[in-house]
């Protein structure tokens, strides 16, 4: 099969046929190879076929970092199904929401995680949710593990490459372009210059579910997609992401990204965790506030983590205040929540 797979059915086809007998999977002490990991993708779309699973149809995916999602996932490709994730940090009502938007026939789900019994929160909103036919959890999962095997026909998207060594840094997979936009007068910007990362390709989605209104904001008529992300083009074909746009301060004209500033931040041996969010400044706009967490033990001074900033970054990137705080309030899948803190530091 040539490169690159046409969907993510082919790509687990692939991997299987090129790395074959090579460890694709590691969970505790559960090891499974690339020609296993198709197998059992394979026997899990036969399970869902005969529970009545067809092309189109969307099942939610309310599981852990277990091998049964990747199994999951790839199986959905393999039926031409949709696949629905759902963190396991939310709860019923959040649940049902996903459930609802989703138009979800069935779901896959664990049974008790967390101190959470989830089995307990599916039966408490199976009432509100007409379309949901069935549920099944990890003993049926299993169960559906030991069907025929169903060969899988073709293989959805691709994501970006990585670059190596550096978590920001990507190059585009084959047949996908990647371009950097001036997000004030849409013009492409050349090699350095920074703007909102775009994307197309085939694998670009065709637009939010059932909603109009957000799908003509995140697509342009040429085909390309706004991703909401700051980026630069660093040499030709190599890109760096930079930070989400939304988050982005406009200092003096300039725009900073608050992830390369925290990155900076974070090289301080005290510090565990760094933020960075716009304060309102009179002549200049906005500036950075940084809102640090220390590691336990240890200390330091905002004086010296200004002048950190100031020795490794231009002087319109510095922060102009560092704020230190013991913990950070967080959404249900771990990330800091932004607008608090500025609730908090910047209007309270």
């Amino acid at each position: 099969m040539a490169w690159p797979p046409a969907t993510s059915r082919g790509l687990v086809q692939w991997a299987a046929g090129r790395y074959g007998d090579a460890e694709a999977l590691v969970h505790g002490d559960r090891r499974f190879s690339f020609r296993q990991l198709l197998e059992a993708s394979c026997r899990l779309a036969a399970g869902l076929a005969a529970r009545g699973i067809r092309r189109s149809d969307r099942v939610g995916m309310w599981l852990p970092n277990w091998p049964e999602w990747l199994f999951a996932r790839h199986a959905l490709g393999i039926l031409g199904a949709v696949a629905v994730p759902i963190t396991t940090r939310y709860k019923a009502d959040e649940l049902a929401y996903c459930l609802r938007q989703g138009e979800c026939r069935a779901l896959l789900s664990a049974d008790r995680l967390l101190g959470l019994d989830f089995r307990a929160m599916v039966d408490s909103v199976r009432g509100s949710l007409p379309m949901l036919e069935w549920a099944a959890y990890p003993d049926e999962v299993a169960g559906m593990l030991v069907a025929e095997a169903l060969t899988p026909e073709r293989i959805s998207g691709v994501n970006l490459a990585g670059g190596p060594g550096d978590e920001a840094l990507f190059r585009p997979l084959p047949e996908i372009e990647v371009r950097i936009v001036d997000p004030d007068t849409g013009r492409t910007q050349p090699v350095g210059k920074e703007g909102e990362i775009h994307i197309r390709g085939a694998h670009v989605t065709p637009g939010y579910f059932k909603m109009p209104k957000e799908t003509a904001a995140l697509l342009l008529a040429d085909g390309w997609m706004r991703t909401g992300d700051l980026g630069r083009e660093e040499s030709p074909g190599l890109f760096r992401f930079l930070s989400r746009l939304k988050e982005v301060l406009k200092t003096g004209g300039f725009l900073v990204a608050p992830l390369e500033v925290e990155a900076v931040l974070m090289t301080h041996p005290a510090v565990a965790e760094a933020c960075v969010i716009p304060k309102p400044d009179p002549r200049l706009g906005e500036v950075g506030l940084a809102v640090v967490q220390l590691r336990p033990g240890h200390s330091t001074s905002e004086t010296e983590l200004l002048q950190l900033c100031g020795g490794r970054l231009a002087n319109f990137k510095v922060p102009r205040q560092v704020v230190f705080v013991e913990e950070y309030p967080r959404t249900a899948t771990g990330k800091i929540q932004r607008a608090r803190l500025k609730e908090r530091w910047i209007s309270g």
